[in-house]
């Protein structure tokens, strides 16, 4: 099976990548069958270099790009790659999981708010049931005199 994957390459803590086709099996910086391209995560703008000619004619014989490679050659106009990105299940990248992390956290804050609404209105409507019942047994209590207690007091 064959694969486009990254092939790291640069010094230490100073990233370049070559964008590679290989056979699965082999080794990430093993052989590869040929050199498609690479990308410098490191310059600003990035650089980023592409045989797109190469790449559609591997993946049309039947090379998969890996989640990395696949993700880099969709942005970069390689249509032949978006169908993989489609198809498989990707991880997700950072700024999409903090994203969703923080959609998670405002759907959260408004279930407690509207809980707390909810709860409030309930307290609220109790208090005013009891007052309302305090009200009534009050006037239970002191019941208006008839006209025979009145008579008899004078």
């Amino acid at each position: 099976m064959l694969v486009i994957r990254f092939q790291r390459a640069g010094r230490k803590k100073a990233p370049f990548y070559r964008i590679v086709v290989a056979e699965k099996a082999r080794s990430v910086k093993g052989r590869f069958l040929e050199k498609l391209g690479y990308y410098n995560p490191i310059t600003n703008p990035k650089q980023i270099s592409l045989e797109k000619e190469r790449i559609e004619h591997w993946i049309s014989v039947g090379a998969q790009p890996s989640q990395s490679a696949a993700r880099l050659l969709s942005k970069n106009g390689i249509s032949a790659a978006e169908k993989f990105i489609e198809t498989r299940v990707m991880k997700p990248s950072k700024v999409e999981v903090e994203a969703k992390k923080k959609a998670a956290e405002e759907v959260a804050a408004k279930k407690a708010a509207a809980a707390e609404a909810k709860k409030k209105a309930e307290e609220e409507k109790k208090a005013a049931a009891e007052a309302k019942a305090a009200e009534s047994e009050k006037k239970e209590e002191t019941p208006e005199k008839t006209e025979a207690e009145t008579s008899e007091e004078k």
